[in-house]
């Protein structure tokens, strides 16, 4: 999922989101519902996402600055139950599936299923 980010020049990325709150032990923690990262290679810029929380969709908006703008979006996603795992037994029980995002133009809207990484690779215009 973000083998496409090695060789890449990394991009800033502001991920401005809600926290998740939750007790560990005595103590009341929290970590980012919502964690990102993008490169470049010549006009791709790779996204990943990631949705922490363990039972909620999140919607992120995403916005392209310095005058990039989407033409085409191919993207994959990872999610099922929270607990699932690949074993011996069962290589294929978690795999990456086909993830429809309508990356067009500057700015443009992702859903992201409860415990989720999507990966998605933006050609650019």
């Amino acid at each position: 999922m973000y083998a496409p980010h090695q060789g890449g020049q990394a991009i800033r990325t502001v991920v401005e989101t809600a926290q998740i709150s939750f007790q560990r032990g005595d103590k009341q923690e929290s970590v980012a519902a919502v964690a990102g990262s993008a490169s470049l290679k010549e006009k791709t810029l790779f996204v990943t996402l990631t949705n922490a929380h363990a039972t909620e969709p999140v919607e992120v908006d995403v916005h392209l600055l310095g005058g990039a703008t989407a033409a085409r979006c191919r993207a994959h996603i990872l999610t099922g139950e929270i607990h699932g795992h690949n074993t011996f037994e069962q290589p294929d029980a978690i795999q990456p599936q086909a993830f429809a995002v309508g990356a067009s133009g500057s700015r443009f809207t992702v859903t992201l299923p409860a415990a989720s990484v999507a990966a998605a690779q933006i050609e650019l215009e």
